[in-house]
């Protein structure tokens, strides 16, 4: 049963938020091959309901991305590691770790050689994020958050203009522009993973995605392996 908190805010129902077609097949992004599977449906319902915090205090740097973060030794950074990953090519792994391949952006559909041409999508921004709990956290978990690799849906290759046009958004102000359905699945799975709360127009706005997806299962969040960055 969801955690509901006390709240002073009225539920906001949006429209038109509704799926692209044919995207109530799709099982969200993820690893080819996931080790069990959660109901989206039932993710959502054990996550905690409370306004969003106002994000005092909110720095981007101590989430620890952008820099030369490195904990497998091997030369590449968070965005390097993502690039390699999502490259649906095999990719060339040059000197200073620059990579040669093909990315699909999830937002729109987007093919692209050109690395430069995408930025890495933190699902869930950073700032929300530090709004729906992140706030509490201490160093480690957060530069854990910020180069979530455990995670597919955590951090994505997409196209750089709208990722930019999403900013900080959530569900409530922003969707892309195809697979609404994909979208609010994976930001559920992430929010559930790291205990992330959700707020009254959030969640509004998702299950109104969700009730026309039918019964949406993805990869098991799992716990965030906060040693791997040690």
């Amino acid at each position: 049963m969801r955690r509901i908190l006390l709240s002073a805010a009225a539920l906001v129902l949006l429209a038109g938020c509704s799926a692209a077609p044919g995207a109530a097949e799709r099982s969200a992004s993820a690893p080819s091959s996931p080790t069990g599977t959660s109901s989206v449906r039932a993710l959502l319902d054990g996550l905690v309901v409370r306004p969003e915090r106002s994000g005092a205090g909110y720095d981007r740097d101590r989430f620890g991305y952008g820099g030369d973060l490195d904990p497998d030794g091997d030369g590449c950074w968070t965005r390097r590691e993502v690039l390699i990953r999502d490259s649906v090519v095999p990719p060339t792994i040059g000197a200073s770790c620059r990579v040669t391949g093909e990315w699909r952006s999830a937002f729109d559909g987007r093919t692209t050689t050109d690395p430069d041409a995408f930025t890495i999508d933190h699902l869930v921004p950073l700032l929300e994020a530090w709004r729906s709990g992140a706030e509490r956290w201490d160093p480690r978990r957060l530069v854990a958050y910020g180069n979530d690799l455990g995670y597919r849906p955590s951090l994505q290759a997409v196209t750089a203009a709208l990722n930019e046009q999403k900013g900080n958004a959530d569900p409530a102000r922003w969707l892309p522009p195809r697979d609404h359905c994909g979208y609010v699945a994976d930001w559920v799975g992430v929010k559930a993973r790291w205990r992330l709360a959700v707020d009254p127009a959030e969640l509004a706005a998702i299950e109104r995605v969700l009730d026309g997806c039918g019964d949406l299962r993805i990869p098991s969040p799992g716990e965030p392996d906060l040693d791997s960055l040690t």
